[in-house]
């Protein structure tokens, strides 16, 4: 396929997926708690000040997005132990 594209390893977006995939990772589990809120707004800020495309602000504004949609207890999500969030 000539539309793919395989992002050379250390590369500047190779890296920003990479610290992206951590920064889900670390924040799947919502909590309402201000110390969670808190900290994933701090750490998506320091992201954002690394990888300052548009891209990037887009890819952090979804999660955050997602992430409210969770807390709000929006149907269909299950916690990792199956159970209705």
């Amino acid at each position: 396929m000539e539309w793919s594209k395989k992002f050379q390893k250390g590369s500047e977006m190779w890296s920003m997926f990479v610290e992206y995939w951590k920064l889900v990772q670390k924040y799947w589990n919502v909590e309402d708690t201000d110390e969670y809120w808190d900290h994933l707004i701090a750490d998506c800020g320091q992201f954002l000040h690394k990888y300052r495309a548009s891209f990037a602000a887009g890819l952090v504004g979804a999660f955050i997005d997602e992430q409210e949609r969770k807390r709000k207890g929006a149907p269909g999500y299950k916690s990792e132990k199956g159970e209705d969030i």
